[in-house]
C-alpha cells in the first residue's frame, strides 16, 4: 500500500493530466514541471501507467489516453443543428 502522501501527489498529476489532454512530456520534462526529482516522478508516471491514466508513446513521453468523448464527437454536431434549426424556425415564426 502506498503512503497517503504518494497517492495524492499521483491524483494531482493525473488531473493535471486529464485537465490538459494535449500534455505530453518525458520524465524530465514531468520532474521539472511538477517540481519533483526524477526518481519520484517516474514513480509517480509508472503508477498512471500502470493503472491507464496516462500513456506512453515510442518518443517516450507520457500524455492522456484517448479519450471516448473525442470518438463521439461525431454525433455533436447533428444534435446542435437540429436545436439551432428549431430555434431559427421559432423565430421565423414569431416575425
Amino acid at each position: 500500500m502506498r503512503p497517503p502522501f504518494f497517492r495524492k501527489l499521483v491524483q494531482r498529476i493525473r488531473e493535471e493530466f486529464e485537465n490538459a489532454p494535449d500534455l505530453r512530456m518525458t520524465i524530465s520534462e514531468a520532474a521539472r514541471f511538477f517540481a519533483l526529482d526524477f526518481a519520484t516522478c517516474e514513480r509517480v508516471l509508472a503508477e498512471l501507467l500502470r493503472s491507464g491514466s496516462v500513456t506512453r508513446g515510442t518518443d517516450q513521453r507520457y500524455g492522456s489516453p484517448p479519450r471516448v468523448a473525442r470518438r463521439c464527437h461525431i454525433q455533436a454536431p447533428s444534435l446542435v443543428s437540429e436545436v439551432w434549426s428549431q430555434n431559427n424556425a421559432l423565430r421565423w415564426q414569431g416575425s
